[in-house]
């Protein structure tokens, strides 16, 4: 399986090179209330979806969940999986969710509650073939006030697209160039 999603991304890399377009590999870890998402993530699919819009490749390692700790910085076998996959950048996202509280629906049954989220998402832009962290970064948002237009999903999926369009930024600038 891991070997299959390295082929595939591989080859987008390549035909993105052709074409010019950056190639990120995408590593995304979401927590909400302490327990960690399970995939797909909405936040994965706005990155991705971004991404696509602005004329970059994406791709991550599908099921498998290579071995990092953020604490110490340490993304020696994503780095790895990005470098075998030829992208030009590692882009590590960490998004903390949380529920805030709730607030009473403004229609349906009585009693029906809507959730009061914020998410965090720390971000690191890494230069896949040289190793070296190039940026890193920070947003939040929430959803206060929409409670009911951004339920979880899609308040995380906005996340993911505000982390892409930074993200996008960052491999712009000259220091990602090198």
């Amino acid at each position: 399986m891991k070997r299959a999603a390295l082929i595939l991304s591989a080859l987008l890399a390549l035909g993105a090179a052709r074409a010019g377009a950056e190639t990120f590999m995408l590593l995304v870890e979401e927590v909400h209330d302490g327990n960690r998402s399970v995939q797909p993530l909405a936040s994965t699919e706005g990155l991705m979806a971004r991404m696509f819009e602005l004329g970059h490749v994406t791709f991550d390692s599908g099921a498998y969940v290579p071995q990092v700790d953020w604490g110490e910085m340490e993304f020696g076998e994503p780095l790895g999986l990005a470098r075998e996959g030829r992208a030009h950048y590692l882009a590590a996202i960490r998004i903390q969710a949380q529920t805030l509280g709730s607030v009473p629906a403004p229609d349906g049954p009585p009693g029906r509650t809507l959730a009061q989220l914020q998410a965090q998402a720390r971000y690191y832009l890494w230069n896949a073939q040289e190793g070296t962290l190039l940026a890193e970064g920070e947003c939040t948002m929430d959803n206060r006030g929409r409670e009911q237009e951004l339920p979880y999903e899609t308040l995380l999926f906005q996340v993911g697209d505000m982390v892409a369009r930074e993200l996008a930024k960052l491999s712009r600038s000259p220091t990602a160039r090198g």
